[in-house]
């Protein structure tokens, strides 16, 4: 009789419904607005450093000129980020060609930034999607370095943090 009759064996049983979601971010792009200038100097032994505030300092001032006509200015480099409003960003660096005026070269390090208002490699897109920072560096001119005008590279890099 059992194997013949219906039994029926209750099943508790629940379900629930989760959202789901994703935000698109807008890439994040960067963009030089000024070049970093040391300016014009003396040979000699030194270290020149251009600040997030466009100010020229050197381990021997005396070497440091500022020409009235024909010279060239300090500056710090500005960079314009766009992104992703309210979002931080990490800031980082790398030399890609060190000063040269082809034959003698000069090293460029010690790089520091603005962004935030700190020196701390970070950012935050402000909430119209743009930001922008300074960067400074310290140039090192040898005592012998050779006359002329120099030129190099480097990179900045930003990425969401």
């Amino acid at each position: 009789i059992f194997a013949f009759s219906n039994i029926s064996f209750g099943q508790n049983t629940a379900s629930a419904t989760s959202k789901a979601g994703a935000r698109i971010i807008e890439p994040l792009t960067i963009s030089v607005g000024t070049n970093l200038e040391f300016g014009d100097i003396l040979v000699g032994s030194n270290e020149v450093t251009i600040s997030t505030a466009n100010e020229r300092s050197a381990t021997n001032e005396s070497l440091l000129l500022t020409l009235t006509s024909g010279g060239r200015t300090p500056q710090a480099s500005t960079f314009n980020v766009q992104g992703e409003a309210s979002l931080s960003y990490l800031i980082t660096f790398a030399v890609v060609d060190n000063l040269t005026n082809g034959s003698d070269t000069m090293t460029l390090s010690e790089f520091t930034e603005n962004a935030g208002g700190l020196n701390d490699g970070k950012g935050t897109i402000g909430t119209g999607g743009t930001d922008s920072f300074q960067v400074g560096a310290t140039l090192t001119v040898a005592n012998d370095q050779e006359a002329g005008v120099y030129e190099g590279s480097y990179t900045v890099t930003v990425a969401y943090e």
